[in-house]
């Protein structure tokens, strides 16, 4: 059986996932309580009033919540699994063209390396590791 995460571990995770404190907070929010106003949000969740309106919508165009367009508003948590696994993607394709880039720039960088240390002095040379 896993290990529950503690609510500050939820919220430490999905900060680390590039969502800020008080999106965390929303969402984390939304899961436990359900759907809710910007009302309720404000009192459910540490966000300020001033801020629960472009959270939700910063939320709501990341994909990690969704409204229901009546008055007042009601915001509802997306399963986490479709945000989550659109993050892991988005990761995937940044790796894969980090590697690319590796690999067409690794032999230029190299080039320039050699060709700055040939014009090194010999003593500064022998105290330079080599890999």
């Amino acid at each position: 059986m896993m290990n529950p995460f503690s609510e500050d571990e939820a919220e430490n995770f999905l900060q680390s996932l590039k969502l800020c404190k008080y999106e965390a907070g929303v969402y984390l929010t939304l899961l436990k309580k359900g759907p809710q106003d910007y009302k309720g949000l404000v009192e459910l969740s540490e966000v300020p009033y001033g801020k629960v309106y472009s959270t939700c919508n910063s939320l709501a165009e990341k994909g990690w919540i969704g409204e229901i367009d009546q008055r007042p508003k009601i915001f509802y948590a997306v399963d986490p699994e479709t945000p989550l696994k659109e993050h892991l993607m988005r990761v995937k394709k940044r790796v894969n063209e980090l590697e690319e880039s590796l690999k067409r720039l690794t032999p230029q960088l190299k080039t320039l390396y050699d060709q700055s240390h040939r014009r090194l002095p010999e003593q500064l040379t022998s105290e330079i590791p080599v890999d």
